[in-house]
């Protein structure tokens, strides 16, 4: 039997495929502890709260409940019941961020290592759906080692869980176009797009190809056709569209279980959220001197590397002029995708990661159907390296900075081991976390100390400020504003002691860019390890009320 199996013509497809899987896992599990116990990244323990309140204290008063919330409130209740995590062990998430265990956070990031590897695994049906085999596991093997997919896949953060999602979802809508869909085939798609939209407001866009891939099934969109308005009341009164319909209303609301029980809460959130844009940055802040579709340009460079990246952009040109089926598909939901997000005025380069799969599929199929037949597995194996190297490179020095201590938790060291206990300490974010009942912390605004002068520091008390440059080093979008903030930091280096300072590399400084915050992204090869460059000063006790601060 078991020389049955091995002989048969898709056993090697799927070794391949497991084979990309389990390198996928590995890339991802590599350095999964990172900056732990300290919590270094700054959202994953607003999910940690989410999480723990659902799965110990069944609170649904979150806006943060989505899949990804769900599936860690579910992992953490079963670490609870195998009393790998407690639930009875205190829990609060405030502002220091101390008391969020770390058990917690490493179960978020398990669970979206598992999604993400979910993902590649549904994007070579997708590929396999609309093309081929080999397309498909070329398009997996590209999102395996895609340097943004990774590293966004160690946070314990929705964003992975997001484009699985989208992959999902447009699984569902080929099986649909393709015309062979039941009742229960539209419901799996009205499920999952709902699910998708509630993790990210930004993939209601998938009912692009949603009604792309219904108006196709009717026939709707075959020549003439669309001109007739029997054809229009029939797809329109489709039975399946009402039931999609029905599961996508019922799916959204109960997701969004803060809509019910505090739509006050719920709208709030909301209201914050987007007013954070309302003056063109991320509140008050530059998010990149590019404007946002060449931004997003340069974040596919680096997930994919500037060869592959290329090639994408080649693809959907290549594409767009051959317009099969599944390539309309697609592009109706990555074309749109990429607009609103270049319209946007707050972006990160995790944004873009719900279309990076779907770009990389295109390159694969590019790829395969240009290739010489003839020796084509020696082209393809030349192709790959090349493609691959880039990608590779920037995955493994990924893995290697995260398995390094973080520069806070040297920090937080030394100044365990060198200021007095019980000392007025005043910090800004991303600072390393000072224990509230050893010092007198106090936590000053979000775009950091410049928001008071240093002889407000002096009258309060305080006699150490703690610098990072993720902080200092932010851009305000008003000159003047701007101005302020160089100016205090220049004179705190003027006129206070500086006592203690770590770098995150040892030769010349790597260019600012925000999404370093979240783990270094750029210049890979300038970093040492993660973190900011912290710095702290002793404030002189009686200094000329006088001078300038």
């Amino acid at each position: 039997m078991l020389k049955h199996i091995l002989e048969h013509p898709n056993t090697k497809y799927i070794l391949m495929l497991g084979g990309i899987l389990l390198v996928a896992f590995g890339l991802r599990a590599r350095g999964i502890d990172y900056g732990l116990p300290q919590i270094a990244h700054m959202e994953e323990p607003f999910y940690t709260d989410a999480a723990h309140d659902l799965a110990c204290d069944r609170d649904l008063d979150s806006s943060l409940l989505q899949l990804h919330t769900y599936v860690y409130a579910v992992a953490t209740k079963i670490s609870d019941e195998l009393h790998l995590f407690s639930c009875k062990a205190p829990h609060t998430n405030n502002v220091e961020m101390l008391d969020t265990p770390p058990e917690l956070v490493m179960i978020g990031r398990w669970v979206s290592i598992t999604l993400a590897v979910v993902g590649i695994f549904l994007l070579y049906h997708v590929g396999r759906r609309l093309y081929s085999v080999e397309i498909g596991l070329l398009a997996a093997l590209f999102t395996a080692v895609n340097f943004l997919h990774v590293r966004e896949s160690q946070h314990g953060t929705p964003d992975i869980s997001a484009t699985t999602l989208v992959l999902g979802a447009l699984l569902s809508y080929i099986v649909i176009a393709q015309k062979r869909a039941g009742r229960g085939h539209y419901i799996v798609a009205g499920l999952v797009t709902a699910l998708a939209i509630n993790t990210r407001i930004t993939l209601v866009l998938l009912m692009f190809p949603l009604t792309f891939a219904h108006l196709t099934a009717v026939g709707l969109l075959e020549e003439r056709n669309w001109l007739r308005l029997r054809r229009w009341f029939a797809a329109v009164l489709d039975v399946r569209v009402w039931w999609a319909a029905l599961v996508f209303m019922a799916t959204l609301l109960l997701a969004n279980a803060q809509i019910w029980v505090n739509p006050v809460g719920y709208l709030r959130y909301w209201r914050d959220f987007l007013s954070l844009s309302r003056q063109g940055g991320f509140g008050n802040l530059r998010v990149d001197p590019l404007p946002a579709p060449l931004f997003y340009l340069r974040a596919i460079e680096w997930g994919s590397g500037l060869v592959l990246a290329l090639l994408m952009a080649l693809a959907l040109l290549w594409l767009l002029r051959r317009r099969t089926l599944g390539d309309k598909l697609l592009i109706s939901f990555v074309l749109p995708y990429f607009i609103v997000a270049s319209i946007t005025s707050v972006y990160f380069a995790r944004y873009i990661i719900p279309i990076l799969p779907l770009l990389g599929l295109f390159a694969a199929r590019l790829i395969w159907e240009v290739l010489p037949q003839k020796r084509r597995a020696v082209w393809l194996t030349a192709v790959l390296v090349l493609l691959l190297a880039i990608p590779m490179q920037r995955v493994l020095r990924y893995g290697y900075l995260q398995s390094q201590t973080d520069t806070r938790t040297f920090a937080r060291d030394w100044v365990y081991n060198n200021v007095p206990e019980g000392s007025k300490i005043a910090m800004e974010w991303h600072s390393p976390e000072i224990d509230s009942e050893r010092y007198d912390v106090t936590f000053v605004d979000f775009y950091g100390l410049s928001v008071d002068n240093l002889d407000t520091y002096r009258q309060n008390g305080i006699e150490y400020l703690i610098v990072t440059s993720f902080t200092r080093d932010a851009e305000m979008l008003q000159p003047a504003a701007q101005l302020h903030k160089s100016t205090f930091y220049e004179n705190l280096a003027l006129q206070e002691e500086l006592i203690y300072e770590i770098k995150p590399y040892s030769g010349d400084q790597p260019p600012y860019q925000i999404d370093q915050v979240l783990g270094p992204i750029t210049y890979l090869d300038w970093f040492d390890r993660p973190g900011p460059t912290v710095q702290i000063y002793r404030i002189a006790a009686n200094t000329d009320p006088a001078s300038p601060g």
